[in-house]
């Protein structure tokens, strides 16, 4: 074979853990870098103390924090924007996710046929991230923060 993934595929679809798959894809990563992210970060993503388990828990519904995941996903796909990633790959990402806040699901695209979507300068982690664990799509992600 000899080629990387995302060059035999138009398409590259992922959510939740699927996300962070799919984005390794994309940027032509090696399938290998990312298949033991739990196994071997584990620990780290899911790290909770005894009082975030049972108290904090019990108050914001929330087992673990997700700082362990956000480091790791940083690692693994740095500082990329959803748009950069059309300018790696002749592949189209495409990213799910459950958007809390306004109770739908967001499609996100790195090659949308609207030029200046919200979420096109959303750091790639910040997109699986939220895939992976259904948080509100804030304002914040966007610049001038604008979901239009």
């Amino acid at each position: 074979m000899g080629n990387l993934a995302h060059e035999y595929f138009d398409l590259i679809v992922g959510t939740s853990t699927g996300s962070i798959l799919a984005a390794g894809i994309a940027l032509g990563k090696e399938p290998e870098n990312f298949k033991n992210i739990y196994s071997e970060r584990g620990r780290e993503i899911f790290n909770a103390s005894w009082l975030r388990k049972n108290v904090i828990r019990w108050l914001l519904g929330s087992k673990y924090s997700n700082e362990g995941l956000i480091k790791v996903l940083k690692e693994y796909l740095g500082e990329i924007t959803l748009r950069q990633v059309s300018e790696i790959s002749d592949a189209e990402l495409l990213i799910l996710a459950y958007d809390t806040l306004y109770r739908n699901t967001t499609f996100f695209t790195s090659r949308h046929p609207q030029e200046n979507r919200w979420f096109n300068n959303t750091k790639l982690w910040s997109v699986c991230l939220s895939s992976h664990q259904g948080y509100a799509l804030r304002r914040e992600l966007s610049p001038g923060g604008n979901r239009d």
